[in-house]
């Protein structure tokens, strides 16, 4: 099997001479078992190799147990760990936070070390449970081609393996791990399809499933970057660039196919927000059919700032330079309008001190608030204390971690006191300002999103 991970580290170049990688590893099997063949294989490939341990805490003792299994295996093989204990995580936490937070460590993980990757031991198991629940949501090409092999400093060198084989492999080899029981909790979508439906999937069309599926993901991968390139053959075809403006023929436009007419919007709208950018489709609907009723001079709102307005013979898309930017003021039992999230605040009782699972509810410590609170959107140089970090982040970087685009994060309020962000509203909590047993003061924030 190691020969299948090194064929498949040399066919994507995801390790090179005097590289810095620091492997992920939970104590699992996945990890445990990428962990042992990147450390076989680091003086061959002349590769730095230490590791990083997220501590989530959901599980007291065992999540105990996996940090000193990691750690006694390092120690062994007189390799470096990092380790980070992760809080406000719970068994109820959902697999979305769960993530978020940890690539959350890892970011502030890359900060420090600028030029390392960081090795995921994701699965082909793992891109096939991604892939149906992708399916099931809808998904467009983009999403359903799953799990990328690298993401910027992000690798992944097993994603050509089963669940199987690497059992196997930990087998012959006397690897030991850890087992998560959490992972038998089908209470989960991702644990539903990993225990229900893809054993189901195997019994009809058997083993050979997994290598049809490969297969199908390689060509799926292959059309959106195609697709990607026709994108641009549009732009570059029909889009004059005038200033920091950009015009379209209008008998050009209504001449092009409904696709090809989304693909010329999406070109359209990256140009001003390059960062993994995609319309969905119902926006899409709403455009399309604003171009072919709407009166001279009207304008369409794509976000706070960018417009496309409907000329005689064009439509223009541009900046509007004239939003206001200014910050609006919250008080208790007050609420403030932005776009289209309205944002409240109060200030409730002790009992309502309780676990929060809802997005667009935060509980805070009011302690040491001064208001009324600020409300705005994103600057250049915002940065926060996500809950659970000791150590800043800058508010831009932590958009790229979620994988938030250009477009979506310039409309994304957040909550101050004073100069210190104390929410993104609907992400994270500021971790300076999250309930503790000794907080007298506790405000509840509110966002509802106006249809």
């Amino acid at each position: 099997m190691i020969e299948k991970i090194v064929s498949f580290i040399k066919t994507y170049n995801l390790i090179l001479p005097d590289d810095n990688i620091i492997a992920a590893v939970s104590g699992g099997v996945d990890s445990m078992v990428m962990l042992y063949c990147l450390n076989s294989i680091a003086r061959e490939f002349y590769f730095q190799l230490s590791v990083v341990h997220i501590n989530h805490g959901v599980r007291p003792i065992d999540s105990d147990k996996d940090e000193k299994l990691v750690q006694d295996w390092c120690k062994k093989h007189a390799l470096k760990i990092h380790i980070r204990k992760l809080t406000g995580l719970n068994l109820e936490s959902s697999e979305d936070d769960m993530r978020k937070a940890r690539f959350a460590a890892f970011n502030e993980l890359l900060v420090k070390f600028s030029d390392a990757k960081i090795a995921l031991a994701h699965t082909l198991d793992d891109q096939l449970e991604t892939f149906f629940m992708r399916l099931a949501k809808g998904s467009r090409l983009k999403g359903l081609c799953s799990i990328p092999v690298q993401r910027d400093a992000f690798i992944r060198p097993m994603l050509n393996l089963t669940k199987k084989e690497i059992y196997q492999y930990a087998q012959d080899n006397h690897i030991s791990y850890n087992v998560d029981y959490t992972n038998e909790d089908t209470r989960k979508l991702r644990n539903q399809i990993r225990h229900q439906l893809v054993p189901k999937l195997t019994e009809i069309f058997g083993e050979k499933f997994y290598e049809g599926f490969q297969r199908s993901q390689q060509d799926l991968k292959a059309i959106y970057s195609a697709f990607m390139d026709s994108i641009q053959i549009l732009t570059n075809k029909y889009v004059k660039k005038i200033n920091n403006n950009l015009e379209i023929e209008l008998n050009q436009y209504q001449k092009l196919s409904l696709p090809e007419r989304y693909q010329l919007l999406n070109g359209c709208v990256s140009m001003f927000y390059p960062l993994n950018f995609q319309i969905r489709s119902t926006y899409f609907e709403q455009f399309d059919q604003f171009v072919k009723e709407a009166s001279t001079g009207k304008q369409f709102q794509f976000n706070k700032n960018l417009i496309c307005v409907k000329n005689r013979s064009s439509i223009c898309f541009s900046i509007d330079q004239n939003v206001a930017s200014e910050e609006l003021e919250l008080y208790p039992d007050q609420v403030v309008y932005i776009g289209r999230n309205k944002i409240s605040l109060k200030r409730v009782g002790n009992s309502e001190r309780i676990i929060n699972n809802e997005k667009c509810t935060e509980l805070i410590c009011g302690d040491r608030i001064n208001l009324p609170l600020k409300v705005r959107y994103w600057k250049r140089g915002d940065y926060f204390y996500p809950l659970g970090m000791n150590n800043k982040q800058k508010v831009s970087d932590f958009f790229i971690n979620q994988k938030i685009n250009r477009m979506e994060k310039t409309i994304i309020p957040l909550i101050l006191n004073q100069t210190e962000i104390v929410w993104i509203a609907g992400m994270r909590l500021d971790d300076r300002y999250k309930l503790t047993k000794s907080c007298e003061n506790i405000y509840k924030l509110d966002m509802d999103i106006i249809k």
